[in-house]
Order: C-alpha cells, then sequence, then structure tokens
C-alpha cells in the first residue's frame, strides 16, 4: 500500500504488502513483501528486503541493499553503497565501512575498521552495553596490546565502562593471557582485551570475557548486543561513576601458576638456547624474562614497546618466519618461538631452521599431554589435519572435533575433561595451567616435551605423519547461501559427512569441508589428503560443483 503523501521514482518496484507512507522514494528501488518505509527517504536503486523497516526520519542513499527483517531505526542516515544484513537493526549513522551486522560478535570477538567501524563513538557504547549487561559496582579487567589503535579504543571503552558505574582495573599492555588470568586472580566480573588484528590490516578486534576469563557464550554475548542495539545504556549519578585502577601484581601471580605446572629441574638442566621473536608485541614483556628463569638461553628479536617504537604496517605472525630461522640455524639454537602481537598464539622453528607447521606442533603438544597423563581427550577445531587422530590414537588418547572459535574449544575441553586443546593457528590451550589460549605456555610446553624425551624437534617432528592441506574462497551472495548448502547437503546422500561446523564429506583417502565464513560472502573450503594431487582433486571437484549449483541458484530467479 501507498499512501497519497509518498512519492515513487520511475521504476520502482513495490510488493503488494509493502506499506510506503508519507516517503520519498528515488528511482529503481526495489520494496518487496511485507516492508513499511514509514516518514523517510530513500535512494535510488536500494533493495529493501521482505519485512524490512526503514522508520521515521532516517535517510538512505543510493545503491543500498537491506536484507529480510533488517530495521532503520528513526533518524538514522545511511551513506550510499551500503548493505544491511538479515534482521540488523540500525540505530546509529553509517558512514564508513560497507556492511552492517546483524550481530556484533564473531567466533573472535568483535572486530572492524578502526575509526571507520570501530570509532569512538561505537567503543564508549559497546563499553557502556557491557557495563550496562554486568551491573552497577563490577570490576572489570582492562588491557590492550601495543598499538596506539587499540589505546584509543581502550580509552573510549573505559569511558563507557565508568559511564555505567563499573570500576575498571586497567592493566595498561600485557598479553591477552594475562588480563583473562587476572580476571580469577583478582575476583572481577569480567574482562576486555583490545588489539590490532593479525590478518587484516587496520582491522581491530575486541574481546570481552566472563568472570572465568573466557570468551562470552552466545547466549551473554546476545544479552549485550540486545542492550547496544535497543541502546537500553544505564547511566548513574556523577557520584556513582566508575573508579580506575591499576593493579600491581597481575604479572607475578600469572608465572606463579606456570611455574608450579612446569618441570623447572628438567628444563634447567638442559640449559637449551631458544629464539624469541616477540614482534614488538606483548610478549616482549613476559617472554625473555620468564624464559631466562626457567634456565633458557634467551636470544630476542624485535623486543621493543612503547609509542616511540615505530610499527610495521601490518604483521601476520607467518611474516616472522624466515628471519627467525635464519637466526636459529646460525646460532645452533634448539627452539624459535614467534609470537603474535597479543601472544597467545605462537609459531616454532625447530633446530634445523624448518618451520614447524601448526599441526605438527598441535599433534606434538597433545602427544606431550597423553603421556604425562596415560590417556585422555584432545579437542580440536573441523579444520585441524586428521594427522592428529592418528598420532593421539598410538598414545591412547580421543580426538574431539568442535567449532572453530575461542569458545567451542574450551567448553568442550571443559565439557569432556580434556587434556589438551589447540589449533594449527598456533592458539594451544593446557586445562591444568590456564583454561585458555597462551603462546608463552605452548612454548614452555614444547620445549619441556623436547627435554623430557631428550631428542631435538627436528627429530619429534618425524612422529607426525604427513598430510596435505590445501584451501580457497569462494564468493557466495548472502540471500543464496541456505540454497546452496542444503543443496550440498542432498547430495551428500550415501557419504560418510558430519555438520559440525558447515558440511564437512568425508573419502577414503581425505576429506572435504565446505564452511560459510562468519565475516564475509564467501565460503571457505578446505580439502586434505595424503598426497597433493588427491588433495587438489578433492578441491577442485568441490569448487566446480559449488559454481554449478551457484549457476543454476541464479538461473532460477
Amino acid at each position: 500500500m501507498i499512501d497519497r503523501f509518498s512519492v515513487i521514482g520511475g521504476g520502482c518496484y513495490v510488493a503488494g504488502e509493502a506499506r510506503v507512507a508519507r516517503s520519498i522514494v528515488w528511482g529503481n528501488t526495489s520494496i518487496h513483501k511485507g516492508s513499511r518505509l514509514q516518514s523517510c527517504i530513500v535512494g535510488a536503486r536500494c533493495e529493501v528486503g521482505e519485512g524490512a523497516q526503514i522508520l521515521d526520519g532516517a535517510v538512505v542513499g543510493d545503491d543500498c541493499i537491506f536484507g529480510p527483517g533488517a530495521r532503520v531505526m528513526p533518524n538514522v542516515y545511511i551513506w550510499p553503497n551500503k548493505v544491511v544484513e538479515k534482521n540488523a537493526v540500525v540505530n546509529m549513522n553509517l558512514k564508513w565501512g560497507v556492511r552492517w551486522k546483524k550481530s556484533l560478535f564473531t567466533e573472535y570477538g568483535i572486530s572492524g575498521l578502526v575509526n571507520i567501524e570501530i570509532t569512538p563513538e561505537f567503543a564508549t557504547k559497546l563499553g557502556a552495553a557491557f557495563a550496562t549487561y554486568l551491573g552497577e559496582g563490577a570490576n572489570v579487567i582492562v588491557g590492550r596490546d601495543t598499538h596506539l589503535a587499540s589505546r584509543m579504543v581502550k580509552r573510549a571503552i573505559v569511558a563507557g565502562l565508568q559511564s555505567a558505574g563499573v570500576n575498571v582495573y586497567n592493566v595498561r599492555v600485557q598479553p591477552v593471557s594475562i588480563i583473562e588470568a587476572s580476571i580469577t586472580s583478582y575476583g572481577a566480573d569480567g574482562g576486555v582485551f583490545i588489539s590490532m588484528s593479525q590478518k587484516e590490516a587496520n582491522t581491530v578486534c575486541i574481546r570481552l570475557f566472563d568472570s572465568d576469563g573466557i570468551d562470552l557464550d552466545k547466549a551473554h554475548q546476545k544479552k549485550v548486543e540486545d542492550i547496544f542495539f535497543k541502546e537500553a545504556l544505564k547511566r548513574i549519578d556523577p557520584g556513582k561513576v566508575g573508579d580506575i585502577l591499576y593493579p600491581q601484581e597481575a604479572i607475578e601471580s600469572y608465572f606463579e601458576r606456570i611455574i608450579r605446572h612446569t618441570n623447572e629441574d628438567i628444563l634447567k638442566g638442559r640449559r637449551m638456547t631458544v629464539v624469541l621473536d616477540c614482534g614488538d608485541g606483548c610478549a616482549s614483556l613476559t617472554a625473555p624474562f620468564f624464559m631466562r628463569e626457567l634456565g633458557f638461553d634467551v636470544v630476542t628479536l624485535n623486543a621493543n614497546v612503547g609509542a616511540a617504537v615505530p610499527k610495521r604496517e601490518h604483521r601476520p605472525i607467518t611474516g616472522a618466519v624466515e628471519n627467525l630461522a635464519k637466526t636459529v640455524k646460525a646460532l645452533d639454537a634448539d627452539l624459535g618461538v614467534v609470537f603474535d602481537e597479543d601472544a597467545d598464539q605462537v609459531l616454532f622453528i625447530d633446530d634445523k631452521g624448518e618451520l614447524l607447521g601448526g599441526d605438527i606442533a598441535t599433534a606434538l603438544l597433545a602427544v606431550s599431554q597423553l603421556e604425562q597423563k596415560g590417556r585422555g581427550k584432545v579437542v580440536v577445531p573441523v579444520t585441524t589435519s586428521h594427522a592428529i587422530d592418528e598420532v593421539v590414537k598410538e598414545y591412547g588418547g580421543e580426538t574431539v572435533r568442535v567449532k572453530l572459535g575461542f569458545r567451542p574449544i574450551i567448553d568442550t575441553i571443559r565439557k569432556v575433561k580434556g587434556v589438551f586443546g589447540g589449533d594449527e593457528s598456533g592458539g594451544y590451550i593446557f586445562p591444568e595451567v590456564y583454561p585458555f589460549r597462551d603462546g608463552l605456555v605452548g612454548a614452555v610446553k614444547l620445549a619441556e616435551f623436547m627435554a623430557t624425551r631428550d631428542e631435538p624437534l627436528s627429530e619429534l617432528r618425524r612422529e607426525v605423519p604427513e598430510f596435505y592441506m590445501l584451501k580457497r574462497s569462494v564468493e557466495c551472495p548472502l540471500e543464496h547461501r541456505g540454497a546452496l548448502m542444503r543443496s550440498l547437503l542432498e547430495g551428500t546422500q550415501g557419504q560418510v559427512f558430519d555438520t559440525i561446523d558447515g558440511i564437512k564429506i568425508y573419502f577414503d583417502y581425505g576429506w572435504v569441508l565446505i564452511r560459510p565464513s562468519s565475516h564475509d560472502a564467501t565460503l571457505d573450503i578446505f580439502s586434505e589428503a595424503k598426497t597433493r594431487e588427491q588433495a587438489k582433486e578433492l578441491l577442485n571437484r568441490h569448487v566446480r560443483e559449488i559454481e554449478r549449483i551457484l549457476y543454476e541458484i541464479r538461473s532460477s530467479i
């Protein structure tokens, strides 16, 4: 229905059950079934999905797309060429960036481009939403990595936390594992950590933790999101604004717990030489000192912090491997370790200067724990190589597979009483030490395993069978994703498959996983087999199948 006070441009499509009242719609815009436009302005060539709402005073630029059930709140301005996802609620102006997501959280926290998607205003509002969720008088541990952009975002979050009456324990620059550990040691109600992304340049990541020092689960994420999107933010009287405190013993208590679960005598007796590349990140403050205390001869690379230290534009953790490998070989060191900037992930170089693949490191660390415990369950995501299944089985253990993300591994370790969890990215969990990923603990435990076996890493790695894994991403519009995955699932009849995270199909010689990306309109396709040719054949075959299905879906519209 279009009322008599509305103006509709040429070439527009308005479904019979749509409602347009007191609005202006420019040309070639489509307004689908059940959508509602109320006292707003919508630009040209826009797509308003089924059940979407654009409310009083909102102004939408040209070439915008609104998914089914999306809602633009009153007096919001949306600049041209924006995409608002299905069921998303836009309650603030959308000028920068391209996409407004229906949820704040991904499996790895909240992320976005600095000063575009994650602005100081956004961060302050997020801090206030988290504080409202926790309640007045709560205590929160807050820390960050070494980047100035992270400091800016952190200060905005702190302001939001204080505005709702929450006290902030500011530990400044520290590894994320110290923030997580400090939550329990100080009896805090939650925590926040801010860091720059290792994978995407100019992207900042924000992680919110519960009182156990673990990333919020989905139920509590939803509560924070509801407060954020509904703007149900608590504001308290000036006399009740939260305080800022600066704890002094966070590092000491963190070290003490690691030492209690480490065989100091065997490490000090072996006196290994280790080369640490701290990436001018948070590990610079902890790793060199702690490993010297454990008896290592330590050589450090890139262990500077502070505003005066020039930051590289973008430093993926794998980018430091070549230089570290040369240094390990030149010094005849036993082990090379490269930390990511927030120190919860590590990669290793063996004594021959060769990179230890993430799957191989995961398998060896699993073996180290199974040898100590006698048996147990090892938790890994669906993308981890099946080489670990063979190794774990050989040592009397059981492999449990879960979805990708911080929380699924941790929750499953708790549920099945696992002895170890990890993934190929270098994030390792030793639950007897801490129930979260910790790069320093991973490095210490690998060195302890080497010392216990009295074998170099170049020999230990031979215990892990060789597999070949490939990955490719294929573009898939969000509106076709459901139909595509249903079609793929129908095609698996008669085959062995699981749907833990996407669709994983098993063959006699390998497997393939098709998994929708959580941050863009693509499908991630993984394949693994015992030969590179078989892995490549599996990958190419399923890429062709996906492209065929997408062609059929588009042709049927």
